[in-house]
């Protein structure tokens, strides 16, 4: 009989993304419509940063979630740059909610 009592973790689970799945910092169920994406074209975006109130350059935050936490309107080309950002952890790609009155 197999002893239950191993208190020994479990790996890490491999999550397969399908294939919307890209490599690198951007995901969001908009990530896949970034091919051919204009370098001046906005999208909404969720960024994560490792610091605590850091905020990359030439990016404006919209609302802050948390300190290390905000949205913003992003560029192509602020894209790109999120992403070889070392301080940058994810960029998760959104689509603006209609405010309501």
């Amino acid at each position: 009989m197999p002893d239950d009592s191993d208190d020994r973790p479990l790996p890490p689970m491999e999550i397969d993304g399908g294939d919307n799945a890209r490599s690198g910092k951007i995901g969001g169920p908009l990530a896949a419509q970034l091919t051919g994406m204009a370098d001046d074209q906005e999208v909404a975006a969720i960024v994560k940063v490792a610091e605590p109130g850091y905020v990359p350059e030439g990016v404006t935050p919209r609302a802050t979630i948390s300190e290390a936490i905000f949205t913003a309107d992003l560029t192509g080309s602020q894209l790109a740059a999120l992403e070889r950002d070392p301080r940058v952890v994810s960029v998760e790609l959104s689509k603006r909610l209609d405010q309501i009155e």
